[in-house]
């Protein structure tokens, strides 16, 4: 739950900047809610692995987004948001999975949702990897822009920061 939580909370500062409008954010936050929802069938052995994952392993973890979408499509209510489910591991350059979708193909919403779930890894602790400072992970985002993600979502979603550090730094001048 944290972790979707916090997936949640970076989409929709990432939806405010871009003026999502009501429906668009409304939108946004059950799909970053619900974006790992597929791994409930997955192991905790798995999960929780410390170091890395075999080939196998790999193999049934990347498979979550598509069980994920599964459980969405076969509720009525959820439907709508099995695309963004399904492909928020997708790759701006289209070495993504589980598609291999390329740029605009990407559904808006996964695009967002990678973003804020790679932010949200990267400043969480974790069994397998040191966890970053939040400066860290921008520049590690930043880097993947074009490659891991769209390009100018990474722009808006570093302008997001860039504003609070403006205002941090004013607010401790006077």
């Amino acid at each position: 739950y944290n972790h979707s939580k916090r997936v949640a909370d970076f989409s929709l500062a990432l939806a405010k900047v871009l003026k999502l409008g009501k429906d668009g954010v409304n939108r946004l936050e059950t799909c970053a809610l619900l974006h790992d929802i597929g791994k409930i069938s997955i192991s905790e052995e798995i999960l929780n692995k410390p170091g890395g994952l075999t080939e196998e392993e790999w193999k049934i973890m990347k498979n979550h987004s598509k069980l994920g979408a599964d459980i969405t499509r076969n509720i009525p209510q959820l439907a709508s948001y099995a695309d963004a489910i399904l492909h928020h591991h997708e790759c701006y350059d289209g070495s993504g999975y589980p598609d291999g979708l390329k740029g605009e193909n990407i559904p808006m919403e996964a695009r967002i949702l990678a973003i804020a779930d790679a932010f949200a890894t990267l400043t969480s602790e974790r069994s397998y990897a040191e966890t970053l400072t939040h400066e860290s992970a921008l520049e590690e985002i930043k880097r993947c822009a074009g490659k891991q993600f769209d390009p100018y979502l990474v722009e808006q979603f570093i302008s997001i920061y860039d504003k609070n550090i403006s205002k941090t730094r004013r607010k401790a001048r006077r």
